[in-house]
């Protein structure tokens, strides 16, 4: 069993408030995805986009976008070796 020893300790409320406006926030899963857009909404960051790590797979969506000012991982996110190579190209690119 694996034990999350940062639930609970503010990190994604902090990683919401650090983030650039208007960035693509990438939420684990989405049966919560709710939780995170109202967590989100309380501390004014309305203007993020969630969006879930397979969006990571193809950089086509990504790198179409007109304005990309960040791609926020959340801290409980698992991503695969593409998703971490495609990450680092569109970093590049923002």
């Amino acid at each position: 069993m694996n034990i999350d020893l940062e639930r609970g300790t503010g990190r994604t409320r902090q990683q919401l408030i650090d983030a650039p406006y208007g960035a693509i926030y990438i939420w684990p899963v989405s049966h919560s995805v709710g939780y995170v857009k109202q967590l989100a909404m309380s501390v004014n960051r309305g203007d993020l986009e969630f969006r879930f790590p397979s969006i990571l797979d193809y950089l086509g969506e990504l790198c179409s976008m007109q304005k990309l000012t960040g791609v926020i991982i959340d801290h409980a996110c698992e991503l695969t070796k593409r998703q971490c190579d495609n990450l680092e190209i569109v970093k590049g690119r923002i």
